[in-house]
């Protein structure tokens, strides 16, 4: 199993896909930040609710 990991990784280096395969990962990351700050703050991007427990710019009412 490692062995095939390893085979195709190198293929990707060989046709130049490392950089799609580093920006597949990125674009995969961002997503899942994405989703656990939204499940964080309660709201979508640019929703507005009356559940909202925060801002996304990390602002906070000051008590």
């Amino acid at each position: 199993m490692a062995n095939d990991s390893m085979a195709f990784v190198e293929r990707l280096k060989q046709q130049g896909g490392g950089d799609f395969l580093r920006a597949l990962v990125e674009s995969v990351l961002a997503d899942l930040m994405e989703c656990e700050v939204t499940n964080q703050i309660g709201a979508d991007l640019h929703e507005r609710n009356g559940e909202r427990q925060a801002y996304r710019n990390g602002y906070r009412d000051r008590i």
